[in-house]
């Protein structure tokens, strides 16, 4: 689902590990970069690094440090292993061209590749469109969008969709005078797009996706807010169509909570991952790759000339729930305890981190009060650093009785952004 930043919501609750999450165009209004921007990258895993001339190395292997990093795993279910998506729209709207632009040309690019062929997901196949010739609502519900996918599919089809075998979805795109609410949310406002699953009365789950046309959403306007939203559900649908496919798992539940969901497209879900890409000609985003995380490197991909870096810390303890055990920070209300923080990068130069709590971003009392050496809120480091981050338990954790770190690394030029999160468990 694609959700607008500010936006938090837990699909699980669970104690888990710190994890990493994906890069942005705009650091939070929490954070002010002065330092040096990190200057050089690796281009692929396993590479030397790439030194411009006058521009020392780093003194230490690139990175210096291996990342934990959140992986996206089968959670008991499958992906589309030959995917086809049928675009449903009316035809009084003109406001679709786009969507058929990308559905037409996604399939055998090598966005689609990058994106979803790590996770088993083959060639995407575009169906005949189906155009509906009647007056498109002012205000339709999704309860009212599965009524229609059920009739038309099982008993009283005249739309012409196809009947759909376990790898067909449909992309049902709203025309932008039609207001379409989920869940108690409208989109455009709260939400940038979504896909589901419609049972029908054989059993079979049937994914489809829901785009409106947004005016402006995630910094991507008109054309360019509706194909950057179709290519996220398409990824997604396509690595986790009936849930159970390609998710964090309940390990890194910090990540999924940060960033408000936990597939494919979600965490990379940010303006600076928009991409106009020649072979397309419209706006995609770009989406998480596990590859590309556990090498170090940008976890967005495709690959933009973007340096991977980060910071993450080592939690000394062990939870324990029904899913499992995994490393955490457990700390009594009122305890302060001080821990390891590695930086890493795959460039020279320094970043600036930034230690937050998650409650106060959240828009909640604060649960941590987090400092770096001499109670500074931030630091400037570079790649093989270690800093010394002091937390202090200061109430109840309010996210499945556990509180949320958040570490924002920020380099000065290119106003990216790379953020990672870690809950400190009770």
């Amino acid at each position: 689902m694609l959700i607008a930043r500010s936006v938090f919501q837990l699909p699980f609750v669970a104690i888990a590990v710190l994890s990493l999450v994906a890069c942005s165009d705009t650091a939070s209004s929490t954070t002010t970069a002065t330092q040096d921007t990190l200057t050089q990258g690796v281009a692929d895993a396993g590479a030397g690094p790439s030194v411009e001339a006058g521009v020392a190395p780093a003194a230490v292997p690139f990175p210096a440090w291996k990342p934990e990093v959140p992986t996206l795993a089968l959670q008991g279910g499958e992906v589309l292993t030959a995917p086809k998506f049928q675009l449903v729209r009316y035809a009084s709207d003109p406001g679709t061209a786009p969507a058929t632009t990308l559905l037409q040309k996604i399939g055998a690019s090598d966005y689609w590749k990058q994106t979803t062929s790590e996770y088993g997901v083959g060639v995407a196949v575009a169906l005949p469109e189906v155009v509906l010739d009647t007056a498109a609502p002012a205000t339709i519900d999704d309860k009212e969008i599965q009524a229609w996918l059920l009739s038309e599919l099982d008993t009283a089809p005249t739309a012409g969709l196809a009947m759909p075998d376990w790898d067909t979805a449909f992309v049902w795109v709203a025309p932008a005078s039609t207001s379409v609410t989920v869940a108690g949310s409208t989109l455009c406002k709260d939400i940038g797009g979504y896909h589901s699953t419609v049972p029908r009365a054989n059993g079979q789950l049937v994914p489809y996706i829901v785009l409106p046309q947004c005016t402006v959403f995630l910094d991507q306007k008109g054309p360019d807010a509706l194909t950057y939203a179709l290519s996220h559900e398409l990824v997604e649908t396509a690595t986790d169509p009936r849930g159970g496919g390609f998710r964090l798992g309940n390990k890194d539940v910090a990540t999924a909570l940060f960033w408000g969901g936990y597939e494919a497209g979600d965490l990379c879900a940010l303006p600076a991952n928009a991409s106009k890409l020649a072979e397309l000609g419209v706006v995609v985003q770009r989406t998480w790759s596990n590859r590309a995380a556990s090498a170090g490197h940008d976890p967005c991909v495709p690959a933009v000339n973007k340096i991977g870096y980060g910071a993450f810390v080592e939690l000394p303890d062990q939870y324990k729930d029904s899913s499992g055990t995994f490393p955490s920070l457990k700390m009594a209300v009122g305890e302060e305890r001080t821990v390891d923080v590695r930086l890493f990068a795959d460039a020279t130069g320094t970043f600036t981190v930034y230690a937050l709590d998650m409650a106060s971003l959240d828009g909640k009392k604060s649960e941590l009060k987090l400092t770096f050496a001499n109670g500074a809120k931030s630091v400037i480091g570079k790649n093989g650093d270690t800093l010394k981050l002091t937390v202090h338990a200061l109430a109840p954790g309010s996210y499945g009785s556990a509180s949320a770190l958040v570490l924002e690394c920020v380099p000065e030029r290119g106003r990216t952004m790379n953020v990672w999160a870690g809950l400190v468990t009770r």
